[in-house]
């Protein structure tokens, strides 16, 4: 009787330690299971974001200067041709395909014309901008012109979207508000491409917040007068 009455009470002595056991092993366990969790969760939120990143690209609008050895005497016939075909605001033409050969060639020959440091340093300014901007973003960049040469708003869109890239953010160095580059030019060339590309996603990253313009001048005028 008395051993049975020890086995019991020993029984009902245990009970507690097995309870606290299991309330350590459980306490343990459950961070574990949160973090593994967790950890996938986080795996999977950096691959989609990486895979997002490898698919977007930038495209960096410049005004654009006409090639100073480009021929004079048919410069002006060529960009005439060039606003037209590419329906800009201050072009005569819609953007359709309605154009004189004639003037196609000198518009075509204008966009292709060789560009270097000497002959458009404008173009190698927004190169440098834009191998700035790969550099702080780790992303791809682009280049277009807006008018006078190329390589042209459109085709800096294309050539991103025929490397594969589906995520577009096309901004531009024409920082001012109003202008009818800007405000419309980019815009309709951005439509044009996305008629031809349903599938890719295109973002224009316009109108700057003119406080952050300011702020840019500000600090230039800052180091100048420090």
């Amino acid at each position: 009787m008395m051993s049975k009455i020890s086995l019991r009470s020993r029984v009902v002595m245990l009970i507690p330690m097995i309870v606290i056991l299991l309330a350590v092993m459980l306490s343990a366990g459950i961070p574990l299971v949160v973090a593994q969790a967790s950890g996938v969760h986080k795996g999977e939120e950096g691959h989609e974001r990486g895979m997002m990143k490898r698919e977007t690209a930038i495209v960096l609008i410049g005004h654009g200067v006409p090639p100073s050895d480009f021929p004079r005497n048919e410069l002006r016939a060529a960009i005439k041709a060039l606003n037209e075909m590419s329906g800009h605001s201050h072009g005569e033409g819609d953007g359709d395909d309605g154009h004189d050969h004639e003037g196609i060639e000198l518009a075509e020959k204008l966009i292709n014309w060789p560009l270097t440091r000497e002959n458009n340093p404008y173009y190698f300014g927004v190169k440098a901008i834009a191998d700035s901007l790969r550099s702080q973003s780790d992303l791809p960049v682009f280049i277009g012109l807006n008018e006078f040469c190329g390589p042209t708003t459109d085709q800096a869109i294309e050539t991103a979207i025929k490397q594969g890239y589906t995520n577009l953010i096309v901004t531009t160095v024409m920082m001012t508000p109003g202008g009818g580059h800007s405000e419309k030019d980019i815009l309709s060339s951005m439509k044009r491409a996305q008629e031809n590309y349903e599938h890719v996603e295109m973002t224009y990253a316009w109108p700057f917040p003119v406080e952050r313009i300011a702020g840019v001048l500000h600090q230039q005028v800052m180091d100048v007068i420090k």
